[in-house]
């Protein structure tokens, strides 16, 4: 009898295991998720300049959404993750040839990957930069003429707020374009410094109509300043990668660089070839300090030149007439402007110095300058972008 119970314990204790068993196997596998399957129909496009890839979502999610996607360019195994289905590849060789594969994550992990993309060339260094340069310019233009329209009617702080986010737009996507990208060495220390330049600029534009600028005249003078070097740096880059030239330099003056009577008209260029008519009429020395020019400082007196410009027809010349004058000291110093004003005449555009010539228009001014009160003025010097283009010299 005991071992007959024995018996029947045992079997009902088998039984009893049998039922949790064959219980609780099919709720584990009704709540299983597995990896996803390879995502499909992989394939890469220049989009703007940049190296997109994209892909359609597997056939299977595994039982779980799929959380992102790691797409892989091959061989250098860069890359982006998403959570769409695409992404940008950065910082691949331009003019360099690769293939992408793209797997998918939930929350099982890592599916198997896909099918490789046909082999894509990347453009090249030459095509990269000139679709960015191209599109930048396009967009920098709209940008300006916004601005300028708002001033023009006077419009809103809103108005002329969005008018300089559309340009900044344009720098923000230049800069992001070219530092998504491995240049040739010749071209990289330029690159790099283009993106600096285009991104001072960018804040120079924010700066200088910003309610909140104490100084606008001086932040105007920085934005000058700015423009010119992101304007030298896109020519040293053109010159690494061997593309055309925007602007040509140095321009060979109509009347040579030579010393010319003081009164004397001549003409220099801009970055594009257009010409402007400059004529040093007079240095008045000592010159008085005008409205909020400060005291020259002790040793020194003020010396002003009196410039007569003139756009003889042609597009509009831009430029800095402070950034564009200096004087020859009796000493051979070169000597810089002040940044100020003289009470015998103002300085070009509201005390600012900036020069705005559309076709046919004239404007007369005065460049202030601190000379030390021994040295006397040999020469004036005069150069729309200075060690670069033309210049015109007259002597005192």
């Amino acid at each position: 009898m005991q071992r007959s119970v024995r018996r029947l314990g045992l079997r009902a204790s088998v039984v009893l295991v049998t039922i949790c068993a064959t219980t609780l196997i099919p709720v584990v596998l009704a709540g299983a998720t597995t990896p996803p399957g390879a995502p499909q129909g992989v394939r890469a496009a220049e989009v703007a300049g940049l190296v997109e890839v994209r892909w359609s979502p597997p056939a299977s999610n595994g039982g779980a959404s799929v959380r992102r996607y790691v797409a892989t360019a091959h061989p250098s195994n860069v890359t982006c993750v998403t959570t769409t289905t695409s992404c940008v590849v950065s910082h691949l060789t331009l003019g360099a040839s690769y293939s992408f594969t793209v797997v998918a994550q939930n929350a099982a992990g890592t599916g198997a990957p896909s099918a490789p993309s046909g082999r894509f060339r990347v453009p090249s260094a030459k095509a990269i930069f000139l679709s960015a340069a191209t599109a930048f310019n396009n967009q920098s233009t709209s940008g300006q003429e916004a601005i300028t329209q708002v001033l023009d009617e006077d419009g809103s702080a809103a108005q002329l707020g969005k008018a300089i986010s559309t340009l900044q737009v344009a720098y923000s996507d230049l800069t992001r374009t070219l530092g998504d990208d491995k240049w040739p060495v010749i071209a990289r220390a330029d690159i790099a410094s283009y993106i600096t330049d285009s991104k001072d600029v960018s804040a120079d534009w924010r700066g200088a109509y910003s309610l909140e600028t104490s100084d606008p005249g001086a932040v105007l003078d920085t934005l000058q300043t700015d423009l010119n070097k992101q304007t030298l740096a896109d020519a040293k880059v053109r010159t690494d990668l061997g593309l055309p030239q925007l602007i040509t330099g140095p321009i060979v003056a109509s009347t040579p660089v030579t010393t010319i009577p003081l009164g004397t008209a001549s003409l220099v260029h801009d970055f594009s070839g257009d010409a402007l008519s400059v004529t040093a009429t007079q240095i008045i020395d000592p010159a008085t300090a005008g409205e909020g020019s400060g005291l020259p400082d002790a040793g020194f007196r003020f010396v002003a030149v009196v410039l007569s410009l003139s756009n003889p027809g042609g597009p509009g010349i831009d430029g800095n007439a402070n950034y564009s004058t200096t004087l020859e000291g009796s000493d051979g110093q070169t000597y810089t402007a002040d940044f100020g004003s003289a009470s015998e005449c103002t300085n070009f555009t509201s005390g600012t110095g900036i020069i705005d010539l559309p076709d046919g228009n004239s404007a007369t001014g005065c460049v202030l300058f601190q000379l030390p009160t021994t040295v006397g003025v040999q020469s004036v010097d005069f150069s729309l972008a200075w060690n670069y283009l033309d210049k015109v010299i007259w002597e005192n």
